[in-house]
């Protein structure tokens, strides 16, 4: 009912209305006060102000005695409500005081009428007045369970109109798009005020609002309006958050906290979670019983999540239950008893016990695992009843949440999102903060961009979910966005920042955005981000968030606007079939009751996020952005190390055998490419390629000035050096490897080839100008194009030398023996080709194992065939050419001579004074014929008929 206090408290948590002693005796001052500021401030503006007393009465003057009899009852000076009463002695008014704060509230709880001079009057009417103008000056607070805060029909505003604090929660409740529940709220407002001290935002303290809330949770069944006081009192704390107010809990931190404590009590692993199993009555289960128990705090030792422990506590609930239930007849629970349990020929098996527990079907399937697992913890589990526990059937395999969406499909959904994006549910005021920038002006800007970001740049939802404002988004000199920090949250083996640059020009929008954040949300709490030793900003303030919570976007939020992306391009592709500009269509959502899908945008839009949640399957989640971005990077051709920086691995193993999707005909392309490339990949742009690859791509990607780095960038590139030894004795000493000699010196002081890279120090002894003996030599995969040459080169030469001392010995062996010497070498010099050669295939063949994209195997993937020696001359010097290196003179003129033959033996005249003026152009003009399939066979069998001559 009500009490009497020495000090109100903050906020009046009990079921009385609290009133200071002190006002016990001011009564009559107290009373003339309210009718004075009542008459003044609000009668005036009445109707009633038509009566001469009210409009004649001045402020402050307390000239009652004047009224009307209906008047003076009306303000309770007389018979009516009796408050106070004017004694009239030897011509002086006294006055007296005829009631107490008891009759006063013993009324205010009675509603019915009370009869004066033949009008009924309220007198709960004029007493909230009373009270609540008692509640403004701090004599008075009303309780939170009363019922008459929820008959409140007085407008505070008219007396807190000084009261800023309320005048700014009234404005931003005013704000709100449902003005029928707008009004609801304040008169919620109202009630919240009656029962609290709070005038100004000082006044309020994170412990006295949690107190609040805490006892609307805990009374939610005695508290009138429940849900629009929790609503109020969240957007108290939104008003306190965006005044500056650091040391307010989130709406969602709170909820959070309230929601944790009783799990922690009923789930708590020291108490017993199997209470209610009366040992006294089922003493057979007492071993079983302690079992549980052990297993329970086994899982919470392990670091199994409470949620997860609380299934499994369920299901061995379940157990526990079935066993009393159907298997009272057994002496002992053993492996006999274990077996019933699962005995198909049992009428009441524990699986047939599930299914009467109305449990949903993958929460059965989930029990019979758990109920294997304990049993095997018990050493109780045998062969036959793991056998015969039922297991699930798998569902044929057609599109998983998780693939890769088409690049089609990919750039479709970008295209919405920077044309027509879809509408979130997200209430927000959009005269708030500029939105020059911004060209969908209903929609909150928030959920597209972030969506948009997702889509260009593959890491984890919850990374994207909880970039910082301040630290994310890193600008460069001239105010443009250079690149994005990651505030990684699971590489527990990640030593620096995840830094990716800004290549995405669509990405160039999030400056204005961070700008128009800024002024939307001028001041954020800082939000506690997964506090871990990897974790870099352990507080943020969310770049993506919503306005009723100050929080980042949740999951939920995040799965709802995916949901709404892929449900708008499913809209488009239905309209584009129906009007016959596609034959098929794909469906990536759906209903679930398989009715008709939504068939225009407005009502997609029209549909809540729970509907969306509940009655829409779509075909990828929200971890299939993540997948569809790897696998599209490495279809066109990223760098695996570059994939690294998007991704935020610190190895290449998820992304090959987890995170790459690729489609069948897909792998088929890639193979069939790369096998190509590496046999045939623009051999024109070789030594530009290298000389790229040396002064550019190594720099930027690697610490030069790290050996570790620079050797790390020989093996991710597939480089190597070859061991040499010092000569060609047993015990001789290997050479030191190029590689480490290349990763003591920058790269600007090594000599780029076609065939490789020299670190840039002298040759050893006897391997000058024989690059393949060379141990120092650098080399690997991205110089296939050049070694093959070169090897080719070195055997053309074998095969010239090897004529000629033939033709020597006829002659004179003093000749002869300085070719052989020549002979032995280069066969040294071809072998030490055919050996990197063969290192190369091996490595080849190994990646491509790896990477699973294998559909079938060749036989080789460097292939050695048998040419004509002049054939050979010719494509030699052909790629010579094409690679900007010298050519061998001996070929080139040979070539001419055949060319000028081939020339008069086609009757091209022309053509043979060309050849005899420039020696280059044979063999342009001998090539023509030998790719050309249709003229090849004129070259080979002119080129056969002249050989045979010889």
């Amino acid at each position: 009912m009500y009490k009497f206090v020495d000090v109100l408290p903050i906020v009046n948590l009990t079921d009385d209305i609290l009133i200071l002693n002190t006002a016990k005796n001011s009564i009559k001052k107290d009373w003339f006060a309210f009718c004075d500021h009542f008459i003044s401030h609000e009668l005036k503006h009445t109707s009633l102000n038509k009566k001469p007393e009210i409009r004649n009465y001045k402020e402050g003057s307390n000239n009652f005695v004047s009224f009307s009899g209906t008047l003076k009852n009306l303000f309770g000076f007389g018979n009516g409500l009796d408050i106070l009463d004017f004694k009239y002695t030897d011509g002086i008014y006294s006055i007296l005081v005829t009631t107490d704060y008891e009759k006063m509230i013993s009324m205010y709880n009675d509603s019915s009428s009370v009869r004066i001079n033949g009008k009924f009057f309220t007198p709960i009417s004029i007493l909230t007045r009373f009270f609540v103008y008692q509640r403004y000056h701090k004599k008075l607070l009303f309780p939170i369970t009363t019922k008459a805060i929820s008959h409140f029909k007085y407008d505070f505003s008219k007396l807190f109109k000084t009261n800023k604090l309320y005048l700014e929660l009234h404005e931003l409740i005013l704000k709100s798009k449902d003005k029928k529940y707008a009004r609801s709220e304040l008169k919620t407002l109202d009630g919240i005020i009656s029962c609290c001290l709070w005038s100004t935002k000082e006044d309020i303290m994170n412990e006295d609002i949690n107190q609040f809330q805490t006892y609307c949770f805990k009374n939610k069944d005695n508290i009138v309006s429940f849900p629009r006081k929790i609503s109020v009192l969240n957007k108290i704390r939104l008003y306190l958050l965006e005044s500056g107010v650091s040391n307010i809990d989130t709406p969602n931190i709170f909820t959070n906290s309230i929601r944790k404590n009783p799990q922690t009590i009923v789930y708590d692993m020291k108490k017993d979670p199997f209470e209610w199993l009366s040992i006294d009555k089922t003493h057979k289960l007492f071993s079983l019983k302690t079992d549980a128990n052990l297993y329970l705090q086994r899982l919470y030792i392990d670091g199994i999540k409470t949620a997860t422990r609380k299934k499994y506590m369920v299901a061995i609930n379940h157990m526990f239950k079935y066993i009393i239930k159907e298997q009272e007849d057994f002496d002992t629970f053993d492996e006999n008893t274990v077996n019933s349990m699962f005995d198909v020929n049992n009428k009441n098996t524990f699986f047939k016990y599930l299914q009467l527990q109305n449990i949903a079907e993958g929460s059965q399937y989930e029990a019979l695992s758990v109920v294997n697992k304990f049993l095997q913890f018990c050493g109780l589990i045998t062969p036959f009843a793991k056998r015969n526990i039922p297991k699930r059937k798998k569902k044929r395999r057609t599109i998983t949440s998780r693939d890769a969406m088409p690049q089609e499909m990919l750039n479709e959904l970008k295209k919405i999102l920077t044309t027509n994006p879809p509408k979130p549910s997200t209430v927000w005021e959009p005269s708030k903060a500029n939105l020059d920038w911004w060209k969908f002006k209903d929609i909150y800007p928030v959920q597209p961009l972030m969506m948009l970001m997702h889509l260009n740049i593959p890491i984890r939802g919850g990374q994207l979910r909880h970039l910082c404002r301040n630290k994310s988004l890193v600008f460069n000199h001239d105010g443009n966005l250079e690149r994005f920090i990651i505030n990684t949250d699971k590489n527990v083996n990640r030593d620096t920042l995840q830094e990716i640059p800004n290549v995405w020009e669509e990405l160039n929008i999030l400056k204005d955005y961070l700008q128009w954040n800024k002024e939307y949300y001028p001041t954020l709490p800082q939000y506690k981000y997964n506090n871990e030793e990897n974790t870099p900003w352990e507080d943020i303030e969310p770049l993506f968030l919503i306005p009723n919570s100050l929080q980042p976007i949740t999951p939920f939020q995040h799965k709802v606007y995916l949901i709404k992306l892929l449900c708008t391009y499913q809209i488009k592709i239905n309209n584009a079939y129906q009007f016959g500009y596609i034959k098929y269509k794909s469906n990536v959502a759906w209903k679930k009751d398989s009715k008709e899908f939504f068939r225009t945008i407005e009502e997609l839009n029209q549909a809540n996020d729970t509907y969306l949640i509940k009655k829409i399957q779509v075909a990828y989640n929200i971890h299939a952005i993540r997948v569809t971005g790897i696998t599209r990077y490495l279809y066109a051709g990223v760098n695996l190390n570059v994939l690294l920086m998007l991704t935020g691995h610190v190895d290449y193993n998820m992304i090959v055998n987890v995170y790459t999707k690729f489609t069948q005909e897909e792998k088929k392309e890639i193979l069939q490419s790369a096998v190509q490339k590496l046999r045939f990949d623009q051999p024109e742009e070789l030594v530009n390629n290298v000389e790229s690859f040396i002064f550019n791509e190594i720099p930027c990607n690697y610490d030069t000035s790290n050996p570790k780095d620079i050797k790390k960038a020989f093996k991710e590139n597939g480089l190597f050096s070859m061991k040499r030894k010092a000569s060609t004795l047993q015990d001789s000493l290997d050479i030191d490897s190029g590689i480490n000699i290349a990763s003591i010196k920058h790269p600007t002081s090594w000599f780029p080839m076609i065939s490789g890279i020299c670190p840039g120090v002298q040759c050893p002894e006897g391997r000058e100008r024989k690059c393949s003996l060379c141990s120092y030599f650098i080399t690997g995969r991205l110089f296939l194009d050049g070694i093959i040459h070169m090897a080719n080169l070195a055997m053309t030469s074998f095969v010239r030398l090897s004529k000629e001392h033939e033709q020597d010995k006829k002659v004179s062996t003093r000749y002869s023996d300085t070719k052989a010497t020549k002979l032995e070498l280069l066969v040294e010099e071809i072998m030490g080709w055919h050996e990197i050669l063969d290192k190369i295939e091996s490595d080849i063949t190994k990646s491509i194992e790896d990477n699973s994209l294998m559909l079938y195997a060749p036989n080789k993937v460097i292939e050695a065939r048998e040419v004509n020696s002049n054939l050979a001359y010719l494509e030699n010097c052909y790629h010579a050419k094409l690679m900007g290196v010298e050519q061998d003179d001996y070929g080139l003129k040979l070539l001419t001579i055949k060319a000028i033959q081939f020339a008069q033996s086609m009757n091209e005249e022309e053509k043979v004074v060309e050849l005899i003026n420039d020696n280059v152009d044979a063999i342009d003009y001998l090539m023509e014929y030998y790719i050309d399939p249709k003229k090849r066979g004129l070259l080979t069998s002119f080129i056969k008929e002249i050989s045979e001559k010889k």
